[in-house]
């Protein structure tokens, strides 16, 4: 997962902010894979400057807030290097599982590290009932687990059936009742004021296998969804791989 770092100081010039930022996220993604990391290994895995690494890593640590001190490192001679980590918790994830028979909900950090996990009956009234059931579930997740629901990053729910990527939208899911032309995306966004990305179940399954289950060092695999239907999330190349229907 790549975050999005759209802070920047409003008094230097175009050029040296679109560097700066990507800097930062290439940076902040070697934090993400390496540490806890001392800002020298930084510098050599990132291969930019020490004073640059230095600048970027008070920006992160102090006035942004996605970075962490977590202690020290270990050196045969001189000060011992202090190791930075990654603030998971800087904000937060909901992937949501919308199953004919079952709703499952599961709170994660930035990490991709689940924090709690929900399950129940999908509400049998179908149509609307189901969105207003799973955000309730939601907001439920953040009150049980005493997390700021304001850091909300993102949401993405896997529907079953036929979805509109681009527009969010369910086409046809024939298990559940009214779920046609749904527009769950911007009904969810609505209610929960995050973003939203809607995809059918088998693809979003598929794609957590990716980022952080049992395909994150693979670049090619089918997952397989055995359930009130069947359903396949195909990877090719590292990327989801969708059809035209």
């Amino acid at each position: 997962m790549t975050l999005s770092l759209e802070f920047t100081n409003g008094n230097a010039a175009g050029g040296s902010l679109n560097t700066r930022r990507v800097n930062r996220q290439h940076l902040l993604e070697a934090v993400r894979r390496s540490g806890p990391i001392s800002r020298a290994d930084l510098a050599k895995a990132t291969r930019l400057s020490p004073p640059t690494v230095s600048a970027l890593v008070e920006d992160l640590l102090h006035e942004v807030g996605l970075l962490h001190e977590v202690g020290m490192g270990t050196l045969r001679s001189g000060r011992p290097p202090v190791l930075l980590q990654f603030n998971g918790e800087f904000g937060y994830l909901v992937g949501v599982d919308v199953g004919s028979r079952t709703l499952r909900v599961a709170l994660a950090d930035l990490q991709g590290k689940v924090l709690a996990r929900r399950q129940m009956p999908t509400d049998s009234a179908g149509g609307v009932a189901i969105v207003d059931q799973l955000c309730a579930v939601v907001r439920e997740v953040f009150t049980t687990t005493r997390r700021d629901s304001a850091k909300l990053y993102a949401v993405g729910i896997g529907a079953p059936g036929v979805t509109d990527v681009h527009a969010g939208r369910v086409i046809r899911a024939v298990n559940l009742a009214g779920w046609v032309d749904l527009p769950l995306r911007d009904l969810v966004e609505a209610r929960l004021g995050a973003p939203v990305r809607v995809n059918n179940d088998a693809n979003i399954a598929a794609l957590g296998e990716r980022w952080q289950g049992a395909a994150r060092r693979v670049s090619d695999f089918v997952f397989l969804a055995l359930g009130a239907e069947v359903g396949a999330g195909v990877v090719v190349g590292g990327r989801l791989h969708r059809g035209h229907h």
